[in-house]
């Protein structure tokens, strides 16, 4: 059989806040739908985006700088994983669009990992209106700890030392133009999240066809995943969400909490 690595590859990017949840729960997981998740886990969303990890960040959470990746050594840790005859491998994580908090300093470097890993991947990239996946990021800002308004949130003061985000982060053109020149226009897919909101069974299509496969019946388009909470009541209790909650998206106050020991580092929410 065909190892993964060499085998044509499903690679999903993101972006944050664009149903990717749902894909990978209802769609990307599915056998009888022509996908599958070739990472091992109880955990369905897992089977998709664990490998994804790799191309990212070390065991202990801490991001791969570029001089310490190694793309055939992960190629090695994955030559075990074989492809399905028929079916669809897919790679799903929207970490490797890049993260807002970060800027997407990483994105190029990311790209480049991918081709590396799996060079005859398919790219999916998942955009949507701006100002909504902006605010939509914002409330998850808010749920990871932060503590910024939303002037503050998109306006951070820099000085150098590390990313921040800016509205550039949304700034969708570079990021498929890059795409494009590193596989190739025809080995990537652009699709916006509100064909997804308004026309399920077409959007999946789209992602069918780009694979040669059939479209899947009977979807679960009424299922749920990562149901909406109130933005008023994250907005206003901002304030008291880091004390519960220990990320990055609170700075300076996770190492502090870390080093205590009052509270672990919080991985970020599927």
């Amino acid at each position: 059989m065909t190892a993964l690595i060499d085998s044509n590859v499903l690679v999903h990017i993101g972006l944050h806040k664009t149903a990717s949840s749902w894909l990978q729960e209802n769609l990307f997981t599915r056998t009888d739908f022509g996908f599958y998740g070739p990472a091992e886990s109880k955990k369905r969303r897992a089977l998709v985006k664990n490998v994804g990890h790799f191309l990212v960040a070390d065991e202990t959470g801490h991001l791969i700088n570029e001089w310490e990746f190694d793309a055939n050594a992960v190629r090695a840790s994955l030559a075990n994983l074989e492809a399905r005859e028929g079916l669809w491998p897919v790679v799903s994580y929207e970490r490797l669009s890049g993260h807002p908090l970060s800027n997407g300093f990483d994105r190029q470097m990311i790209c480049h990992r991918i081709k590396a890993v799996f060079p005859n991947a398919r790219i999916l990239i998942c955009i949507r209106e701006q100002r909504a996946i902006i605010l939509s990021n914002y409330m998850q800002y808010l749920r990871n700890g932060g503590w910024n308004t939303p002037e503050a949130f998109l306006t951070h003061r820099a000085d150098g030392r590390q990313p921040t985000t800016t509205l550039k982060f949304w700034e969708y053109h570079t990021l498929v133009s890059m795409y494009h020149h590193v596989f190739g226009r025809e080995s990537v897919l652009v699709l916006p999240y509100e064909l997804f909101a308004r026309e399920p069974p077409s959007y999946i299509k789209q992602i069918s066809d780009f694979v040669g496969l059939p479209t899947p019946n009977d979807l679960p388009v009424k299922e749920i995943v990562n149901l909406r909470r109130a933005h008023v009541s994250s907005y206003y209790f901002r304030l008291l969400t880091p004390l519960g909650r220990s990320t990055s998206a609170n700075g300076p106050l996770s190492a502090v909490q870390d080093r205590e020991g009052t509270q672990p580092l919080a991985q970020e929410p599927s």
